[in-house]
C-alpha cells in the first residue's frame, strides 16, 4: 500500500540548516517530495511510536512551521488515499508515479496518465519483441499525422473517431487489412490502459465499432512453379534471394527473421525459438538446404546476411524486390520529354511470379 511519512534530510543545506521532506513508498520503491521548511539537527523529533515525528519548541516559529508539514503530510495522503478509493492505485508502479501525479493535483496540472500518447509509448516500451514496437510506433504516427498527440486522450476515442480514423487512413492508400492492422493495435492499447485503470469501460467504444477485414488471395507456388523457380536461370545478382527463398521452403517455411539469427547446425537440424511465437523449433537440415547453407555461409550467423546488412528489414526489402524482378526482360527505348536529354535504353521486365515474397 502506498503511504506518505516525514523524512528528515541528513544532507546539509549552504547554511548548515536541513530539510524536512515526505517520502513516499509504494510497491518496493520510493520518492522524496519538498516541504520547504528547514531545520536544524537538533531541532528535529523522528518520534519514538508513542509521539509523532515533529519539531521541537527549541524552534523558534515551531507551531507554525508543524502545522505547514503536517498540512502537506495530509494533503498528499489525501491524494493516495483517493487513488485507493476509486481503484487506480494498480496503475502506478513506482512512488516516482505517484509523486508526479500529487505534484500535478497539486499545482493544477493535468495528470499525462490519462494521454494516448503517454500509454502508447508506455506499451511500446514493455513490448518483448522489436517488430512489434516498431509497428506500435507507427500507428503512434499515424495518429499523430491526423489528430493533436499531445492533448488526445482515451476519452476522446468514440466510435465517430475510430471511424474518421479509419476513413483517413483509407483516403492516405492504405488498404483495409493495413488499416485493420493500426485499429487493432489502438485497440490492444487502449485495453491495456483499462487494465491499468487509466480508463474504465465505460466508455469502450470498441463494442460496437468493428474492425474489418478481408480475406486476401492465397500467396502459393504449385510444385511445378516451385521446380521452374528452382531451375531458372536467374541473373547473377538474383540468384542468391532465389537461393534463400528455396532455403526457406527446404526449412519448413522458416520465418527470414529467425532465418537470419541462426548462427549454426547442431547434429543436422536447425533448432530455433521463434521470434513472433517463442516457439521451439527444430527443423531436420536436409541436402538441398545444406547446399545452400554452405553457400552462403557466414562469419559470424550461419548464413551472410547479417554480417553485411546492419537489419533484416533492409535484406528483407532487397530480397522481395529481387523475387519479384526475376524472369525475362528486354531493352527498351527509353522517350526522353526533354530533346537535350540523351535517350538511354531502359530494361523492360516480365516477371516469372508477379508479387512474389519471402511470405509465398
Amino acid at each position: 500500500m502506498a503511504r506518505a511519512k516525514f523524512y528528515f534530510d541528513n544532507r546539509p543545506t549552504r547554511d548548515g540548516r536541513y530539510h524536512i521532506k515526505l517520502s513516499l513508498s509504494h510497491k518496493g520503491t520510493s520518492a522524496l517530495m519538498p516541504t520547504g521548511v528547514f531545520i536544524k539537527p537538533e531541532q528535529w523529533n523522528s518520534g519514538d511510536g508513542e509521539t509523532d515525528p515533529h519539531i521541537k519548541k527549541t524552534c523558534t516559529g515551531y507551531k507554525a512551521l508543524n502545522s505547514i508539514i503536517s498540512e502537506k503530510l495530509h494533503t498528499v495522503q489525501q491524494y493516495i488515499n483517493t487513488l485507493v478509493l476509486d481503484g487506480t492505485i494498480n496503475s502506478y508502479t513506482t512512488a516516482t508515479q505517484i509523486k508526479n501525479y500529487v505534484q500535478n493535483q497539486i499545482t493544477g496540472k493535468n495528470d499525462n496518465r490519462g494521454l494516448v500518447a503517454e500509454h502508447f509509448k508506455s506499451f511500446i516500451e514493455r513490448c518483448n519483441r522489436q517488430g512489434t514496437a516498431s509497428v506500435y510506433r507507427e500507428t503512434l504516427t499515424k495518429i499523430a499525422k491526423y489528430h493533436d498527440i499531445n492533448s488526445l486522450k482515451f476519452e476522446d476515442i468514440t466510435i465517430a473517431w475510430l471511424k474518421n480514423f479509419e476513413s483517413l487512413l483509407r483516403k492516405d492508400g492504405l488498404a483495409v487489412n493495413s488499416t485493420a492492422i493500426h485499429l487493432r493495435n489502438i485497440r490492444a492499447v487502449y485495453n491495456d490502459a483499462i487494465d491499468y485503470n487509466i480508463i474504465s469501460m465505460a466508455s469502450y467504444p470498441f463494442r460496437r465499432f468493428k474492425i474489418i477485414h478481408e480475406k486476401t488471395a492465397k500467396r502459393a507456388l504449385t510444385l511445378a512453379q516451385l521446380r521452374q523457380l528452382r531451375d531458372y536461370p536467374c541473373e547473377p545478382a538474383q540468384e542468391k534471394y532465389r537461393d534463400l527463398f528455396m532455403l526457406i521452403f527446404y526449412l519448413g517455411g522458416i520465418n527470414i527473421v529467425d532465418l537470419l539469427q541462426i548462427k549454426e547446425v547442431v547434429n543436422g537440424r536447425i533448432e530455433y525459438r521463434r521470434a513472433k511465437t517463442s516457439v521451439l523449433y527444430s527443423i531436420k537440415v536436409e541436402p538441398e538446404a545444406q547446399a545452400i547453407i554452405d553457400k552462403y555461409r557466414g562469419v559470424n550467423q550461419l548464413l551472410f546476411t547479417m554480417d553485411r546488412y546492419v537489419n533484416y528489414k533492409d535484406f528483407l526489402h532487397r530480397m522481395n524486390s529481387n523475387l519479384r524482378n526475376i524472369g525475362t526482360y528486354e531493352m527498351v527505348a527509353n522517350s526522353a520529354r526533354n530533346p537535350n536529354h540523351v535517350r538511354k535504353n531502359k530494361k523492360s521486365i516480365t516477371p516469372l511470379f508477379p508479387g512474389l515474397t519471402t511470405y509465398w
